[in-house]
């Protein structure tokens, strides 16, 4: 089973999308913005939570890299389905921050940074 750091990172937003995603120092990707909102890589969707009208999409990656998109006003991935980076998983409304995290074995990773909003691991 390959490494989280094998993975090569994608953009949680399209390239034609306005957001301007931030990364918080704990290593949290968010952004409020309207629009498509993508995995940072392929995997499967583990859990769909709805909560108030919103939508958490948790994705495993391997056994024990998984990522977490909150904040979602739609999911369109269902809990078992193969997910693509290219691929939207939910839209945001632009009313709500949606943030996105990545974890190790249930540890919150912070070893990247943004790239023109791509995320890329720290060498």
């Amino acid at each position: 089973e390959p490494a989280y750091t094998e993975f090569v990172l994608s953009p949680v937003v399209s390239d034609l999308s306005e957001a301007e995603v931030a990364v918080s120092e704990s290593g949290v990707l968010s952004f409020t913005a309207e629009g498509s909102v993508y995995p940072v890589c392929k995997g499967k969707v583990s859990k769909v939570i709805e909560e108030n009208g919103l939508y958490t999409v948790e994705i495993a990656h391997t056994s024990t890299f998984t990522s977490v998109i909150t904040g979602l006003k739609n999911a369109y991935s269902a809990q078992g389905t193969a997910v693509a980076a290219n691929i939207p998983v939910g839209y945001s409304d632009g009313q709500n921050e949606v943030k996105v995290s990545m974890y190790d074995n249930g540890v919150l990773l912070n070893c990247f940074t943004l790239n023109d909003e791509v995320p890329v691991w720290k060498s």
